[in-house]
């Protein structure tokens, strides 16, 4: 899908914090040594902005400004250079072109694209939702692997983790969930203080529910947008389902969980699209 921008918005100013955005900073210890720094990835070359015009005027760039002959392009540079990094991801030499940032002032979500080259071109990989958080370098390729957050706005409140590495000519995605929302209307401690990562899993010994806070809610969990939730329940879990504890109180256990839960109604995802995503949350020590 290519994304159109009018040059008219831009009048008017660029790129504001959109107020219907919730958790869009996220506690970035869920992420184990994440490093933030991102300026230290990426590398200067004179050539950055002859590769972005040539996929300009070749119409490959994902989004542009409404300029179908593309002879705006000094336009659309000037608003959008900022944006715009090479980085080497696999390490080979020939690095990757990522934009990420905003398409509109307009736009509640930022938006991660990366283009790859191909013999002598550069081709579009990889386009989702997500803003760039952070990264890890492996310790035995040394390749970069990026890390995103697709943020909900407005009514929403799920929330997807994202992992991007350079491999065999493609990107690959993989995703962690959440559930969380920080405008008052969903009740709740959503994430403990700090967590210990270990490399040992555990497993359900009966049903298991999992929460996106730490207690059980029973009326009222969340009581804003469209959709009102009585509890706090994000789905529950089969016998024998693994998890990794993450961190402890009296009464729970913040876990990462991964498995195919129980099919149900009236949860606040459907939980067919909760199949071996990896999900982040709260199950109780002694009830499921």
């Amino acid at each position: 899908m290519k994304f159109y921008i009018t040059f008219l918005l831009f009048s008017i100013s660029f790129m504001s914090t959109a107020a219907g955005v919730v958790y869009e900073h996220l506690p970035l210890h869920l992420i184990n040594n994440l490093q933030t720094q991102v300026d230290s990835i990426y590398l200067a070359s004179p050539e950055k902005e002859k590769i972005i015009k040539d996929l300009y005027e070749q119409k490959i760039i994902n989004h542009f400004l409404e300029d179908e002959e593309r002879k705006n392009f000094p336009k659309y540079y000037d608003l959008y250079a900022k944006y715009w990094h090479l980085v080497d991801l696999n390490q080979d030499g020939k690095p990757e072109l990522l934009f990420q940032g905003k398409y509109e002032f307009t736009d509640d979500r930022a938006y991660t694209e990366i283009y790859t080259k191909e013999v002598e071109n550069y081709q579009l990989n990889y386009v989702e939702i997500g803003a760039l958080i952070g990264f890890k370098i492996n310790p035995f390729s040394n390749e970069i692997v990026l890390f995103t957050h697709e943020y909900p706005c407005c009514e929403s409140y799920t929330h997807n983790l994202t992992q991007l590495r350079f491999i065999g000519g493609e990107i690959k995605a993989k995703k962690k969930f959440f559930i969380a929302r920080d405008k008052g209307d969903m009740k709740g401690k959503f994430f403990p203080d700090s967590l210990s990562f270990k490399s040992t899993y555990e497993f359900t010994t009966t049903v298991t529910t999992i929460y996106w806070s730490d207690s059980p809610i029973l009326t009222d969990a969340f009581t804003g947008g469209f959709r009102r939730l009585e509890n706090n329940i994000i789905c529950r879990f089969p016998k024998n389902t693994s998890y990794k504890p993450l961190a402890e109180t009296e009464t729970a256990l913040y876990v990462l969980i991964t498995g195919n839960p129980k099919v149900e109604t009236g949860l606040p995802i459907n939980p067919s699209n909760l199949e071996m995503l990896p999900i982040y949350g709260w199950i109780q020590k002694n009830t499921p």
